[in-house]
Order: C-alpha cells, then structure tokens, then sequence
C-alpha cells in the first residue's frame, strides 16, 4: 500500500509545525483494513489538547486536517463523507 503524507493545517490554513496527529497511529490505520487487504474510505473526527483533527481515507491515500473550532471540523467530515458516498462519519 502507497501512503501520501500531507502537511496538518489548522483551520485557517496555517500549517501547524512539530505536531504529530494523534490519528496517525498504527492501531487505528488497521481498523480501516479488510481482509483482502484494500482498505475501506473512512472519514473520522477526533477531539485532542483542544483541537479537533479530521482524518479521511480514501483507497491508498490518507489525509489529516486539524481545526481550531468543532463546527469547522464536523462541515468539513460531513463533506468528506458525502464525497465518499458513505452513510457516515466516525467520531472517536
């Protein structure tokens, strides 16, 4: 599987420097895994340190946002999900 890394950006666009995506880790990428080994587009929203992180999967690429408000990142999953054409989005 090929992973495309992208730059975390808050909000407003601003790249936030040094900071690592508490949804980048190992144990929640595999969730995302099926059987056969493809894994499955998912959007989800997670809360952590007072911001609010979005991570969407999609095929072989994955990305993660973080925003400074909830409603920012609830309309940005909610986007991200009709994009994807799923019923819905995790929030973790």
């Amino acid at each position: 599987m090929r992973r495309h890394t992208f730059d975390i950006e808050n909000g407003f666009g601003r790249p936030l420097q040094n900071r690592r995506s508490p949804l980048l880790s190992k144990d929640l990428a595999m969730d995302r895994v099926a059987h056969d080994g493809e894994v499955n587009p998912c959007v989800e929203v997670i809360e952590a340190c007072g911001e609010w992180f979005v991570r969407v999967v999609d095929g072989d690429e994955e990305l993660t946002r973080a925003f400074e408000l909830e409603s920012f990142a609830l309309t940005y999953a909610e986007g991200q999900r009709r994009r994807l054409g799923l019923a819905d989005f995790d929030r973790l």
